[in-house]
């Protein structure tokens, strides 16, 4: 029998990432419900590093929106569709496989006052060499408003994967989460006597 326990890591920098520029601007000079309009995201990074040789070719884009407003695009949601898609849950997953992209949507009411787009862009980041791979994700927010900039969720910026992790024969030092059933658990109640899997969620918000 085998315990699966989820659990992320992360790293929070203390300043943006010097690894991942993204910014987002709804392009509208105003609002009508029923009609089309666009979200133009632009990313980039710096010079010696890349996304595509960490096994990921670019950064992921995750968006999250209210109900009054429809992501423009064919709507990819069983299995079979995501395993032809490379699970990619179409079109609130794409990856941003060039410096600008457009996302088009439809508004299908008068958003409210507090309805937001949320992006979240996550990036498997490298050297030019390939090494020195890392994790980094920048959330952003933005208004349903005409012109609207987003603007950042978080203070700082994420990354993870740089940190001293254990190592392929090391022993885990014990720990306590929350079951997805009820109550904790800890890795010595199962030690020697179970194997345990350790999981992440592949999406944070």
């Amino acid at each position: 029998m085998i315990a699966s326990i989820p659990v992320l890591l992360l790293a929070s920098l203390a300043a943006a990432s010097p690894d991942l520029s993204v910014s987002a601007t709804l392009k509208a000079a105003k609002l009508s419900p029923g009609r089309e309009y666009a979200i133009v995201v632009s990313v980039s990074l710096p010079g010696g590093i890349g996304a595509d040789k960490a096994g990921v070719p670019a950064p992921l884009l995750q968006l999250d929106v209210p109900d009054s407003i429809e992501l423009s695009g064919k709507h990819i949601i069983t299995y079979n569709q995501l395993a032809r898609n490379d699970f990619l849950q179409m079109p609130y997953e794409q990856l941003l496989d060039s410096p600008t992209k457009s996302i088009g949507f439809k508004l299908l009411k008068k958003p409210g006052a507090g309805d937001t787009i949320n992006l979240n862009v996550i990036a498997y980041v490298s050297d030019s060499s390939g090494s020195n791979m890392r994790f980094v994700r920048k959330r952003l927010s933005l208004p349903i408003k005409p012109g609207a900039i987003a603007t950042p969720v978080d203070a700082a910026s994420s990354q993870w994967g740089t940190e001293d992790l254990l190592q392929i024969g090391m022993e885990a030092p014990d720990f306590r989460l929350p079951k997805l059933t009820r109550g904790d658990a800890t890795l010595s109640q199962f030690r020697g006597k179970k194997n345990v899997l350790i999981t992440t969620y592949r999406a944070h918000w």
